[in-house]
């Protein structure tokens, strides 16, 4: 059963640490899961507020693609966790080397 379900969108990302912040707590949430483009993935990278990074490859070949944390130049150095076979797919999961895992 799902319950408080929060949807930001990523035609409106937020742009500052504060901003981010300010959204999530307006409506009490603790922990995101990140659904919408590199543009959103990449105001959360650069708020420092990504904890855990699951990133699945899928086995398609791209000529160009778009980039995981978007434009505004996110960056983030990981450390790989575990890393899963579904058939042809592989889950990894990742947490920021600079960045503690969540206490919760």
């Amino acid at each position: 059963m799902c319950r408080n379900i929060h949807v930001l969108y990523n035609f409106d990302p937020p742009s500052t640490e504060e901003e981010v912040r300010a959204r999530l707590d307006d409506v009490g949430v603790r922990s995101v899961w990140l659904v919408g483009g590199g543009e959103l993935a990449g105001s959360f990278a650069r708020a420092g507020m990504i904890t855990r990074y699951v990133i699945s490859v899928i086995p398609v070949l791209l000529g160009d693609g778009v980039r995981l944390l978007g434009r505004q130049g996110a960056s983030a150095r990981l450390r790989l966790e575990s890393s899963t076979r579904f058939g042809d797919v592989v889950q990894q999961v990742y947490r920021p080397v600079d960045q503690p895992g969540p206490t919760r």
